[in-house]
């Protein structure tokens, strides 16, 4: 039982973690972008990146490394589509 109890708590911690990063990441974005998109564009365009980057990782760690060199452009072809 002990070492249920501590998976559900190394869960718990990690979805803790995963939240943070996904709120700084998103703001991050958000400070950059809304200058130029305004803040509800660059809301949901910094949901769109954040997703490209979380599967990027998910992709790389299935994989057994990443690309990073695709992953920037794929991720920088978006904001310039974005961007106009």
């Amino acid at each position: 039982m002990d070492g249920f109890l501590g998976l559900g708590y190394a869960r718990y911690c990690f979805f803790r973690l995963q939240r943070v990063y996904s709120k700084r990441l998103n703001t991050a974005l958000v400070v950059e972008l809304k200058g130029v998109l305004g803040l509800q564009k660059s809301r949901e365009v910094s949901q769109v990146v954040a997703s490209l980057i979380d599967g990027m990782w998910l992709r790389g760690s299935l994989d057994g490394g990443i690309n990073k060199a695709y992953a920037t452009k794929l991720i920088r072809s978006y904001l310039e589509l974005e961007l106009g």
